[in-house]
């Protein structure tokens, strides 16, 4: 579970910010891949400050478990989440720098430590914190070596590991997949979307999880607030035992 966890901060973080919301002429016919990303790319730049409140929702094989989350972020900064169960209290703390992760686990007292290689044993990605950022901020998210087909009236783009699947209306990421060189894969659903203060959200997210086993994982965001300066509390007791 605490591998899920992990991961499941930084889809929190994918879903976090979408784009602030620009009338751009519809599509439903074939463009160039060039013509596509800029109309992606009209959107401005995500909020300075985000705080998101919600629920997260997960499902396995083995259990079923509804959490409460707390996301907060400072544009190409750090992104700070809390994941908590009503009544019990925060079940752990993570944050990402530039080149750091760190992750507090409340019931093991114990933390861990590490730079951003560590997920690429599941998702590659030269910066997680970047990638991150270039989907909250709506700027290009592609590599180079990307192809572009029209199927269905939706617009895909992919490539050997990712697959995003783009609203002809809107130009929004409606969907957006990855498959690692283990087969482990991470598909998001963006469910609905909500204006907030000029920024558009998603207000539920459906995630399908493969690592050891499978994960139906769903967000739903409660409360948002942009714009407003956070503080990021991670301090690590010194009773926490560090693990590799």
């Amino acid at each position: 579970m605490n591998k899920v966890l992990i991961l499941l901060s930084m889809i929190c973080f994918f879903s976090c910010g979408l784009n602030k919301k620009n009338i751009v002429n519809s599509s439903s016919e074939q463009l160039n891949l060039s013509e596509l990303v800029e109309n992606i790319n009209k959107n401005t730049p995500s909020p300075s400050w985000t705080s998101i409140k919600g629920k997260i929702n997960i499902k396995s094989e083995n259990q079923k478990i509804t959490l409460n989350t707390n996301i907060k972020i400072k544009k190409d900064s750090i992104i700070w989440v809390s994941v908590s169960l009503p009544i019990i209290g925060e079940l752990f703390r993570g944050v990402i720098t530039q080149d750091s992760i760190y992750y507090l686990d409340r019931k093991k007292s114990s933390y861990f430590q590490a730079d951003h290689s560590y997920l690429n044993k599941y998702f590659i990605s030269d910066s997680y914190f970047d990638l991150v950022n270039k989907i909250i901020s709506s700027s290009t998210i592609f590599n180079d070596d990307i192809n572009y087909k029209l199927s269905s009236g939706r617009h895909i783009i992919f490539s050997e590991s990712s697959k995003y699947v783009i609203d002809p209306f809107s130009f929004l990421v409606n969907e957006y997949s990855l498959i690692s060189s283990n087969k482990d894969s991470l598909k998001i659903n963006y469910i609905n979307h909500n204006l907030v203060d000029g920024y558009i959200y998603p207000k539920k997210i459906n995630l399908s999880l493969k690592l050891e086993e499978e994960y139906n994982i769903s967000l739903s965001y409660n409360k948002i607030s942009l714009n407003k300066p956070q503080e990021f509390s991670f301090i690590i007791p010194k009773n926490y035992e560090k693990k590799p």
